[in-house]
């Protein structure tokens, strides 16, 4: 960490403030590159199943969890999926809204709260992941579902992403996978 004395940068010794600065653009470097690969980790995956599996047609993965293709016109649970048309771009101006408000924040406060922002970038992913499905195809792209007693949903790789990583770090609070929806 560096302090206000300086921080070792190779064989130079370079003042806190500059320390902090370079510590900054290191996180923020870390956030880049997660992002982009959970971003192509939810194309790729978005691809693959729509290859091996038809609109509607599911695998059983667990009693819980099943590989499902949906296509998702509307938000969470298909809200206003059936609507004329208008949320499309709506949709899309909300994700990139989202996304810039992420960044952002994550530029102005980076290496200040580790882990809420690496939960920003889970979130950033998502927002961006849809933001590609309903530029390219005008939708959702959704193949994972998990069943519950009380109700199932279709979801996708980066919402499991951020429920497992507050499970584990529970450094933000816990939400379902269909609050990141």
């Amino acid at each position: 960490d560096p302090n206000s004395k300086g921080c070792r940068s190779g064989p130079a010794l370079v003042p806190g403030s500059l320390c902090r600065v370079i510590e900054k653009r290191k996180f923020l470097l870390r956030y880049a590159v997660l992002g982009i690969l959970l971003v192509m980790l939810d194309v790729f995956s978005k691809d693959a199943v729509q290859r091996s599996l038809a609109d509607g047609s599911s695998i059983d993965l667990l009693p819980f969890l099943q590989l499902v293709l949906v296509y998702n016109r509307g938000a969470a649970f298909g809200f206003l999926g059936e609507a004329s048309g208008w949320q499309l771009p709506f949709f899309a101006a909300v994700g990139v809204i989202v996304s810039s408000v992420i960044v952002i924040r994550l530029v102005r406060a980076a290496a200040t709260q580790k882990w809420f922002e690496v939960a920003l970038v889970l979130i950033l992913a998502g927002a961006v992941g849809n933001l590609i499905d309903r530029i390219r195809v005008g939708y959702v792209i959704d193949f994972i579902e998990y069943l519950n007693k009380t109700y199932c949903s279709s979801t996708r790789v980066r919402c499991i992403a951020v429920s497992i990583f507050q499970l584990f770090c529970k450094k933000v609070p816990f939400t379902t996978f269909d609050k990141w929806q």
